[in-house]
This record gives C-alpha cells, structure tokens and sequence, in this order.
C-alpha cells in the first residue's frame, strides 16, 4: 500500500542536478572504505584494491551517532549529540560545524548536493549553501539518495492511521515535494532498505524472529515481495554495487544474543536473475579462531566502480573481495580494537 502524505516541508533548494555517472565509464582507483574504532578518536582507512591499511589519529570526533564519506571521498561527514561536522579527510581539518541534535544517521547524495540527517527528525541539508531545505517529523534511519539525488528513501516510523506507528519505506521526491508511504510486512523489523538505481526495487534486510532473518526483494510496480530468503542467526548488513548487478549480505548474529552458529559466508545476490548465486565462504580466512564469533563478517561495503568489497567482522577483523571473481583476496587482523561502520565514496 502507497499514498501520498503532507507533513514535509520544502524549504527551498538553490544548485542544480549532476547527471548520474554511467557505470560503464572507466573511473579511476584505487578507492579507500573507511570504518571507525569503537570508544576510540580513529577512523581506519582500508583500499581493498591493494591491501593499503592505514589509521587516521586524532580525528575530530567522539563516538559519532553516523558518519558518511562525500560522494569524491574528499570529505567525512559526522554527527554527534548535538552538531553535524565535515571533515577534510586528508588534512582531518574541519571544514564546518553546524548545531543539529539528535541526528543518529547521516547519507550523503552521490551528486554531492545534499546530506541527509536522520534521527527523531529527518532534516536534508544543501550542502552549497549549509542550510536545511526539507523537514519532517517521521523518525527515519538506513536512509539513502537515488542516483540522481532527487529522491530519499529510508526506514521510517510515524503516526499516520490507520498504521500509527508501524514501521514503513518512507520516500521523499524532493523535486515534487512529495512523500510516498509504502507498508510492506508486518512479520519483518526492517533494519536496512536499499532502492535499485531506478527505484524499481527495494532490497531490504530486517528482523523476523530472535536468531532470525530476512533477506528480500520488493519490486514497487507489482507492489510484491518477489525474493526472500531467511538467515540463521541473521542480524547482519548488506551492500548493493553500483553497476545495479549484486546485491551483498552477511549472516553473522551476535555475540552478545548467542543462538545457532553462523554459516561464514557472505550471499552474493544477482538481480538481474533474482537468484543467489553464490555464498562466499570465510571459513578459514583469519585462521584457527574461525570457529568463534569474531571472526565473521558482520558489515560489508563496495567500492564505487563496483570492482572490489570491503568486510569487517566487530573484533578487529577485515576482507576484501574481488567482485569480478566473487572470491576472497586479502585479509588482516589488527589487535586490540573494535570495529563498526563501514563507508565508501558513492561515485568515482
């Protein structure tokens, strides 16, 4: 069920649009992924391409809410209890400060003219001008842009009846300044929504029992669940490549709520099939310890030119995967941190 919904506000947008890269074009590389050390001023720096590790001391935050990474990877946007910062991310200068409280995730535009700010509210920023031109009162999170911009889609949670407070794919088209409410399952706590380039098809990840999950494909046209599969202890992420081919997501549970052994892999979603092709095993990646929880992959990021994936398992665990072969390629371990977070660059 869909309809259109008043309570957002447009307050007006100067720029203009950026036409979407093609995924054919040949873009440069090799592309860093960024991933933060949990209670620590440290973002890590990982090209999958090369293997290059690298830790950015000192950087201007403290456990940020959510951060993200500028669409030419020159920038990292993140937000605490009470401001949003950008980030010069080769000199860890700030560029500017802006007082926004309570934003617990933020997503940047891949034509870098906007970044949203998601929390209790959700407030979109024109990042040209530093000021707020859309509002509206729907809690949102896992939030992102369509290609183009115009668009934003996010899990969100809001008092419209007959739904009250049930949890929806809330999409804001900012060139109409209309908001679209989709209800799609009942049985599924959504915790990551992920739109096709053309906004045909929403890949979403969510909750349906304690050490269970759910992966599936919800095509808008048809307004039908036309994939799903369900995961054992589930609870993990997943990433869809630029180029519109895969879709990536982990398995992994948690340490913390126990339940059935993960399975060690990462499922490799093709769409223009609707078929998993393939589970990427990780068994035996970090060596003997495996057989415990940390050594799973947990979240999972690819790179713009839809050529490598980054992995990283909580307990000072990474991978990198080349996607043209679907195969593991390089692994390391780093002592004594804590790992969460996981961004790259949207466009070339």
């Amino acid at each position: 069920m869909a309809f259109l919904a008043v309570g957002a506000i447009w307050l007006g947008s100067g720029g203009c649009s950026s036409k979407p890269v093609s995924p054919d074009v040949a873009v440069p590389g090799p592309y860093a992924t960024y991933f933060v050390d949990d209670g620590k001023n440290v973002l890590h720096r990982y090209e999958p391409a090369t293997g290059v590790f690298d830790s950015l001391t000192e950087v201007p935050f403290s456990y940020p809410a959510g951060f993200d990474i500028s669409p030419d990877g020159k920038t990292l946007y993140t937000s605490g209890l009470d401001s949003v910062v950008a980030i010069d991310i080769e000199t860890l200068s700030r560029k500017w400060t802006m007082y926004h409280e309570g934003s617990t995730g933020l997503a940047a535009s891949p034509d870098g003219r906007f970044l949203a700010l998601q929390g209790s509210d959700l407030d979109i920023l024109e990042l040209i001008s530093l000021t707020v031109v859309y509002h509206d009162t729907d809690a949102c999170g896992s939030g992102s842009f369509s290609g183009d911009g115009s668009k934003f889609y996010a899990i969100a949670q809001g008092g419209v009846p007959p739904h009250n407070d049930d949890q929806h794919i809330y999409c804001a088209n900012l060139d109409s300044n209309t908001v679209t409410r989709t209800w799609i399952s009942a049985d599924v706590g959504l915790s990551q929504m992920i739109p096709s380039a053309d906004g045909t098809e929403l890949y979403l990840y969510g909750t349906t029992d304690v050490y269970q999950s759910r992966f599936s494909v919800y095509n808008v046209d048809s307004a039908a669940i036309v994939y799903s599969e369900y995961l054992e202890p589930g609870m993990g992420q997943m990433d869809l490549t630029a180029d519109g081919k895969y879709v990536f997501y982990t398995n992994p549970g948690s340490v913390l709520a126990g339940g059935p052994d993960p399975p060690f892999t990462i499922s490799v979603y093709e769409t223009a099939t609707r078929q998993r092709i393939k589970e990427i095993s990780t068994v035996g990646v970090f060596g003997a310890d495996t057989v415990e929880t940390n050594g799973v992959i947990y979240d999972i990021v690819c790179t713009p030119d839809s050529r490598w994936l980054t992995g990283i398992s909580p307990a000072s665990r990474f991978l990198s995967i080349d996607i043209r072969t679907l195969e593991v390629i390089h692994w390391e371990r780093q002592p004594q941190k804590w790992f969460y977070g996981l961004r790259c660059q949207a466009r070339p």
